[in-house]
C-alpha cells in the first residue's frame, strides 16, 4: 500500500499477496498477519478476533525441531528464523488447521485442509 508498484507486488510471497476481500474490504490490520487466504477473507466479511481460535488450532507442520527453526546472527546476536524454516512457512499446502476452527469460522469449511 505505501509503495504500489508491480514490482514490489511480485516480491510478496503468493499466500500473502491481498485476496479481493482485502482489498475491497476495509478490516483490521491484524488480519494481514493470518497466513491462510479463506480465514482472511472470511475476517475480512467479518472481524472474529482470531489469534485466541487459532493459538493451537493451527500448524505449519515443520517436520523437524523447534530448534531448526530459529539461528543466531552471529554478527548482531539477533535470533532470527531460519531460512529453510521461513521458505516452509511461505507454503500455503503446508498449512492445517484443526476442525474446531471451523465452529468459528464456518465459511472456510473446504476451503483449508484439517490436521485429522
Amino acid at each position: 500500500m505505501i509503495l504500489s508498484s508491480s514490482d514490489n507486488y511480485s516480491k510478496i510471497p503468493e499466500m500473502y499477496r491481498p485476496t479481493l476481500a482485502q482489498v475491497n474490504t476495509p478490516h483490521s490490520a491484524t488480519v494481514e498477519f493470518c497466513p491462510l487466504p479463506p480465514l482472511r477473507d472470511a475476517l475480512c466479511r467479518q472481524y472474529r478476533d482470531f489469534l485466541p481460535i487459532l493459538s493451537n488450532n493451527i500448524s505449519c507442520n515443520w517436520p523437524y525441531t523447534l530448534e531448526t527453526c530459529i539461528e543466531r546472527n552471529d554478527g548482531t546476536g539477533h535470533i532470527m528464523l531460519t531460512h529453510d524454516f521461513a521458505q516452509h512457512c511461505l507454503v500455503s499446502v503446508n498449512w492445517t488447521v484443526r476442525p474446531d476452527v471451523f465452529e468459528a469460522f464456518p465459511e472456510c469449511r473446504g476451503l483449508i485442509k484439517t490436521d485429522i
